[in-house]
């Protein structure tokens, strides 16, 4: 198993190696620091350009089998949790909890 430092492994990837940097610390390319210095292993960094052809080997072609579009692939990943129902109010939410309440204190510089 061959390991790559960041200037080859930016090398090898045809990028700058502070945008390697970038991804590898965003976790999209994966990588290790043991220390000061990141490491790539070979076969992860073939998988990540093998993963970016739409079939597997084959270069992206001008018009694909989605109506002539080509799927968008920064907007085509799954969302990650969050809830489908819109905020409640805090009274909807004391409610449901049967919170006990305290009546609310008079304005004293109304009259």
């Amino acid at each position: 198993m061959r390991t790559y430092d960041l200037s080859e492994a930016a090398t090898l990837l045809k990028m700058s190696p502070e945008a390697l940097r970038q991804r590898a610390k965003a976790g999209a390319i994966p990588a290790y620091k043991p220390g000061k210095r990141w490491v790539f292993l070979e076969t992860d960094l073939h998988a990540y350009l093998i993963g970016g052809y739409a079939e597997h080997g084959q270069a992206l072609r001008a018009t694909s089998t989605h109506g002539g579009k080509q799927p968008c692939r920064s907007t085509n990943a799954e969302k990650c949790g969050g809830f489908a129902l819109p905020p409640q109010t805090a009274s909807e939410y004391t409610n449901l909890l049967k919170l006990p309440t305290a009546p609310q204190p008079r304005n004293s510089t109304t009259r």
